[in-house]
Parts: C-alpha cells; sequence; structure tokens
C-alpha cells in the first residue's frame, strides 16, 4: 500500500502537467488568434484596396504592373557618330553614311547632339557637328526642322560659341537659295530666321564673342550669292552692321567683320 505522502507527491505531479499542459494550449490558442486576426485584417485591406483601384477605373495594386515606355534603339551611324571612343574621321564617315530619309527619333537625336554640351578636351566634335549641319543641309533630310533649330542654337546664350558660329554659317546658306535643291522650303520662315540672326549679331552680350562678325559675314555672302528674294533684304543686313561698326563694346575683330559686310552689301 501506498504511503500517504507518495500519494500526495503523485497527485500534486498530475496537478501541475496538467497545468502547464492547460497554459501551453491557452498559448498555442493566442497564437492561432493572432495569426488569423491578422490574416483576415490583411485580406481585408487587400479587398478595399482593389474596390478602390476598381472604382477609379485602375488595375488593383496587387496586380497592377509597371510598364517601361520602349526606348528607340540607335542606328549604327548615330551610335558612331557620337561614339567618342573611335577616331573623329570614322565619325565623319558615319554621318556621311546617313540615309536619304531619316525618322524623327534620328533628327531628334542629331539635333540634340548639336546643342548638347561640349566637353572642353572634345575638339574635334566641332569636326563632327560641322559634318552634321552640312548633310543636314545639302541633302535636305530635314526641311521643316533646319531653320527652326539652326535658329533656336544661335538664339541660345549657352550654347556653345563655335557652334553658334556654325550655325550661323549653315543657316545663312539654307535661307539663301544659293542650291535650290538645298535651300528652306518655305519662304515665310525667312524673315524670322533673318530677325534672329541680326539680334544676335548686334546684341552687345555679343560683342566680344565671334557670332557677329560671322553673322555678317555669311548673310553678305548669301545676299550677294543667293536668290533675288534674298537680295531684297541688302539695305536692312547693311544698316544693322553699320551700329556694330560704331559700337565700342563690340571687338575689333567684329567691326572689322561688319565694315567688310557693309561695303560689299553697298
Amino acid at each position: 500500500m501506498m504511503p500517504m505522502a507518495a500519494i500526495s507527491v503523485a497527485v500534486n505531479s498530475r496537478k501541475i502537467r496538467n497545468l502547464r499542459t492547460m497554459k501551453r494550449r491557452i498559448f498555442l490558442f493566442s497564437v492561432a488568434l493572432l495569426f488569423f486576426g491578422a490574416s483576415g485584417l490583411l485580406l481585408l485591406e487587400q479587398r478595399a484596396s482593389r474596390q478602390a483601384a476598381e472604382s477609379a477605373g485602375q488595375a488593383p495594386i496587387s496586380v497592377k504592373k509597371a510598364q517601361a515606355r520602349p526606348q528607340p534603339r540607335l542606328s549604327a551611324e548615330l551610335t558612331r557618330i557620337s561614339d567618342t571612343g573611335i577616331h573623329w574621321e570614322e565619325r565623319i564617315a558615319a554621318v556621311r553614311e546617313l540615309p536619304t530619309h531619316l525618322g524623327q527619333a534620328s533628327l531628334d537625336f542629331l539635333f540634340a547632339y548639336l546643342s548638347a554640351p561640349f566637353d572642353e578636351h572634345e575638339e574635334n566634335r566641332y569636326l563632327v557637328c560641322n559634318e552634321i549641319m552640312e548633310i543636314l543641309r545639302k541633302r535636305s533630310l530635314a526641311p521643316e526642322l533646319y531653320t527652326e533649330k539652326l535658329n533656336a542654337l544661335i538664339a541660345n546664350p549657352k550654347a556653345d560659341p563655335v557652334m553658334r558660329d556654325y550655325a550661323a554659317q549653315h543657316l545663312a546658306q539654307w535661307i539663301s537659295g544659293i542650291s535650290p535643291e538645298a535651300t528652306e522650303p518655305d519662304p515665310a520662315r525667312i524673315p524670322a530666321a533673318l530677325a534672329t540672326m541680326l539680334q544676335a549679331a548686334t546684341n552687345a552680350e555679343h560683342g566680344q564673342l565671334t557670332l557677329p562678325g560671322t553673322i555678317f559675314q555669311s548673310l553678305a555672302d548669301a545676299v550677294i550669292n543667293g536668290s533675288e528674294e534674298m537680295k531684297q533684304h541688302s539695305a536692312a543686313i547693311a544698316e544693322q552692321a553699320l551700329q556694330v561698326i560704331q559700337d565700342s563694346s563690340f571687338s575689333t575683330l567684329n567691326r572689322s567683320s561688319a565694315l567688310q559686310a557693309a561695303a560689299r552689301l553697298r
């Protein structure tokens, strides 16, 4: 027969085990309750988000995917033109190999390249850009854009000064009518182009640049060798040149170029 003390110990041990088991079950039940409660809240939030998106005519956030706009791929010629890692003669050759028809993306790239900031160590880029302007002009590859884009380059005070000079030379030839197959197709654009060029040529802020002299000499060539319509602007160009001659804020080189242009136009 088991002593009373042993029976008491056994009973107490059983109670302790039962108590521990009950606590463990309560703990597991609490964890399960928290988990399923959080899951329920998450499902409610997702459902509310989906309903709000659908009511706004959008795809649900959980399934809506960002679609990147496809970027146009550059042709081999355009890639070589802008590649500073190859020799400048190869880049000029790539300009000359441009197709006879250029899409809008290609034209946008070329005009943006002409206006892009210059690296001080990339002097050969001037040669490449000059070739771009010449090919676009001589082949009439951008007849609806050429005057507008070069006008903007001339008028842009942040543009490279040498590029502004090049633009003035090419634009003067483009509007002159010297070459019938490479000329501005819309005569209505010519007065605005002339106004922009003369405004840049007589701007005292450009007095120490070479732009004023370049513009007057280029316009003198355009008048003398260009169309009859261009010759009608001779007196106006000469008058503006005389103003620069008398303005000491312009460099000696600019005033000398203006004097030569005025003399040629008289």
